[in-house]
C-alpha cells in the first residue's frame, strides 16, 4: 500500500498545506521461481523430489508443475502438486 500526499508550494521555512491523503494499492507480482529440487529421499521404487517454496510475492501459488526430459529433449509433465515435494514412484 501507497500512501500519498503533496505539497503545492514551498520556499524556505514556508510550505502551503498538504493536499488530501491518497490510498494506492497495488496489485500483486508474480511469484519468484521455486528453488531447485532435491532429492529428499529415494527407493528401490521411488524418489522423493522437494524445493523450496518461493517468494509469492502477494500472489497465491495454486500449483508446481514437475517435468522431466525424455531421451530425446523432450519434457514431459511428471506432475502437477500444491506442495513443496513429491513421491514419484516408478
Amino acid at each position: 500500500m501507497y500512501i500519498v500526499s503533496s505539497v503545492m508550494f514551498c520556499c524556505f521555512t514556508l510550505c502551503s498545506e498538504f493536499s488530501d491523503v491518497l490510498l494506492f494499492h497495488s496489485g500483486a507480482g508474480p511469484p519468484s521461481a521455486p528453488g531447485k529440487p532435491h532429492i529428499v529421499q529415494a527407493g528401490p521404487e521411488y524418489i522423493n523430489v522437494g524445493w523450496s517454496v518461493p517468494n509469492a510475492n502477494g500472489a497465491e501459488v495454486t500449483c508446481y508443475k514437475l517435468e522431466k526430459d525424455d531421451i530425446d529433449g523432450v519434457s514431459l509433465t511428471i506432475a502437477s502438486v500444491t506442495a513443496g515435494s513429491i513421491k514419484i514412484r516408478r
